[in-house]
């Protein structure tokens, strides 16, 4: 494996990804000479110029010429200038997911996040919680946490904190003492066929904790519980300890008496086996809820005291873009969050309806043809709860519209299911037909992974 310690300069190409600022501030803390390059200037790349880094919109290949090794992220093409010149010069080049294998490798114990949904709120939730412990950590998160930690906290080196993204199945490239499983659902068809080969990939990232090492799981995913139906639990690696959280008392951690709080966030009692301890969260959503189980589980395993872990979950502030709220235009709430896959816009959804509001109206855009395509139906029904849909032109990333199914067409479909809905392909004419129609007292939600926060900008 690379050794770190021989790496003087790194070149990230699509520095700006949200993995990869992490990972490039990280070097940068590390004493390393970091460059890159991005196809556009964003919030990322600009925070990391003023880190230190010097950094291209568009290929640079000077810059790759001078690195002692090349990180590129997924999102790029196999053909990009930049990689073709550092494989054509024999120039130390990694994907984002082996070079984190790398980083991950430099730490006492590795705890990685996996899973369809809440991998990111639940990295941060476990984050906090290790600052509340002043524990010796470093934190790698998918999101800018709200208390100004950003996507990266640098403690130490006794603990590594990473998300496990199962896309193009990069979560096999980490070997985790501790891995933690949120819900498994059909996601990423560029990557997987079906369902199937989901859970398959899944069952090779357990397999790939380091023995005697800890699966915390959750036991009421379908894969967990098809897994003990069909009795093919014993397929978990033997050498290592399963704990489960869930609603029933019958697994290692539960939660108990929920409750709706008038602030639309929830309280609720956690049941271990040796202890009950109550929390009040800041942040909305009963699906948070379930997240501070799965982070209490996580640190429990690492025997952080109850203390702590109450302290940090009721103090956790939430992520950038996860039920984002902002009370400031025409009496009305702008809620902005990440949601791009049917599960995470019901989610959101059935949180808003959870409070006092007027209209709910909700701005959706797509992201990716392929996952538009695959999840068609369910993406229809996630928009029940609305009063009002406007679609988005979508955010196709790394797709052309042959791979699946346009924005356009998504809309077709919604408004064939007599849901009021519009379709919007420039982000001004969307804005102003928004400010016309708002009211105070309504909710609009703005949902999406692309570039669709633009919207309340706007508005704001």
């Amino acid at each position: 494996m690379l050794n770190l310690n021989d790496i003087k300069q790194i070149h990230f190409t699509g520095i700006g990804g949200i993995s990869m600022s992490s990972l490039a501030k990280l070097m940068i803390l590390q004493q390393k000479k970091v460059t890159g390059s991005d196809s556009k200037y964003s919030d990322s790349v600009a925070q990391l110029n003023q880190w230190g880094a010097r950094i291209s919109i568009g290929y640079d290949l000077d810059l790759v010429k001078s690195a002692d090794l090349m990180v590129y992220s997924t999102a790029i093409d196999n053909c990009n200038k930049e990689l073709e010149y550092a494989r054509h010069h024999k120039i130390n080049h990694l994907s984002r997911s082996k070079f984190l294998s790398v980083v991950s490798s430099n730490f006492d114990r590795v705890m990685a996040i996996a899973g369809t949904h809440g991998k990111t709120t639940v990295t941060g939730m476990i984050s906090n919680i290790f600052l509340k412990a002043c524990l010796s950590f470093t934190s790698h998160i998918g999101g800018f946490l709200k208390s100004n930690f950003g996507n990266l906290i640098y403690r130490g080196t006794d603990y590594f904190i990473t998300e496990a993204c199962e896309y193009k199945r990069a979560f096999l490239d980490i070997n985790p003492c501790i891995a933690v499983v949120l819900d498994v659902e059909y996601d990423h068809p560029d990557t997987y066929p079906n369902l199937y080969s989901v859970y398959e990939s899944f069952d090779r990232f357990i397999s790939g904790i380091k023995k005697n090492g800890t699966l915390i799981i959750n036991a009421q995913s379908n894969y967990y519980v098809n897994k003990t139906i069909l009795d093919v639990k014993s397929k978990f690696p033997a050498d290592i300890n399963i704990l489960t959280f869930g609603s029933s008392k019958c697994t290692d951690f539960s939660l108990q008496n929920s409750k709706l709080n008038s602030n639309g966030c929830f309280s609720g009692d956690i049941y271990d086996k040796s202890h009950i301890m109550s929390i009040k969260l800041q942040i909305p959503g009963y699906h948070n809820l379930c997240n501070a189980l799965a982070a209490y589980a996580s640190c429990r395993a690492c025997n952080i005291s109850y203390d702590h872990i109450k302290h940090g979950l009721e103090s956790f502030q939430g992520i950038e873009r996860r039920f984002e709220t902002y009370t400031a235009f025409n009496g009305a709430t702008i809620i902005v969050d990440y949601a791009h896959h049917p599960t995470e816009i019901t989610a959101v959804i059935n949180s808003v309806i959870n409070l006092p509001h007027n209209k709910l109206i909700c701005v959706f855009q797509p992201h990716t043809f392929s996952r538009t395509k695959y999840l068609l139906n369910e993406f229809i029904s996630s928009f029940a709860g609305a009063d009002m849909v406007f679609i988005f032109k979508e955010y196709s990333a790394r797709e052309t519209p042959k791979d699946g199914i346009s924005a356009a067409e998504l809309f077709a479909h919604i408004k064939h299911a007599n849901i009021k809905s519009y379709y919007f392909e420039n982000v001004l004419n969307l804005a102003s037909q928004i400010s016309d129609i708002i009211k105070p007292a309504d909710k609009l939600l703005i949902l999406g992974a692309g570039d669709i926060d633009v919207v309340a900008k706007l508005l704001l």
